[in-house]
């Protein structure tokens, strides 16, 4: 997984850019629509996507943190509120 090597400092940008350039061009919540790597599981919600938006924050990418988040998030912005603060949606949680 790309993001993990990147995280962990395995990979840097500076030295694997072209590495860089496909974990962020090509994986991330576009991937599924573009059906590249199908070899490849997609990420784990949790850590998988959570690592890819902190590495694009690191890298300063601040407007892709935003589409990030709104992509990776399904619910994002269409849920209600319930009494506690949280947004939810019609589906099964």
């Amino acid at each position: 997984m790309p993001v993990l090597c990147f995280f962990t400092g395995v990979a840097t940008v500076k030295e694997d850019s072209e590495l860089w350039k496909i974990m962020k061009n090509k994986f991330g919540p576009i991937r599924s629509t573009i059906n590249d790597y199908p070899e490849i599981a997609g990420t784990n919600v949790f850590i998988g996507k959570y690592l890819r938006i902190e590495l694009l924050y690191r890298q300063g990418l601040f407007e892709e943190v935003i589409k990030e988040i709104k992509r990776s998030i399904p619910w994002y912005g269409k849920g209600n509120r319930n009494t506690v603060g949280t947004y939810v949606t019609d589906c099964e949680l």
